[in-house]
């Protein structure tokens, strides 16, 4: 066996230093890429959410114009169906006044009736009275003659 001498020793800690150097750098860069990589990666993910956050920032600007749209929808409703409870008040009005005057009409058709069937009474009894009485001209005509 040969024998080492202090500068072989060195020479062989240098060489393995370089190499563990190389070893290093290599796997630093390689560390670097897929760092590089992630952050890119981060980069486009952060402009999606950037683009998403505007587009929910515009939604919700609809949102708050649709909701003021409605707010006023439902006052337009508030007002026509106050004017509706109005206007049903006074159809309640127009019905009981139609009521009573329907009351009334039907009292005075009533009593007309009855009088209708009265008069029809009495000038039935006055026909009868009175086709006896042309019958009895007739008999007396053709009897005497004249």
């Amino acid at each position: 066996m040969a024998e080492l001498t202090l500068a072989d020793v060195l020479q062989e800690l240098r060489s393995d230093i370089r190499q563990m150097g190389q070893d290093i750098r290599a796997e630093l860069r390689s560390d670097f890429e897929g760092l590089k990589h992630d952050f890119e990666g981060l980069k486009h993910d952060f402009e999606g959410l950037k683009h998403d956050f505007e587009g929910l920032k515009h939604d919700v600007e609809g949102l708050k114009h649709d909701v003021e749209g409605l707010k006023h929808d439902v006052e337009g409703l508030k007002h026509d169906v106050a004017a509706l409870k109005i206007d049903v008040e006074g159809l309640k009005i127009n019905v009981n006044d139609l009521t009573k005057e329907l009351g009334a009409t039907q009292k005075w058709q009533d009593r007309t009736w009855d009088v209708i069937k009265w008069v029809g009474a009495i000038s039935a009894g006055l026909s009868i009275s009175a086709s006896i009485g042309i019958v009895g001209i007739l008999v007396r005509a053709i009897i005497t003659g004249t």
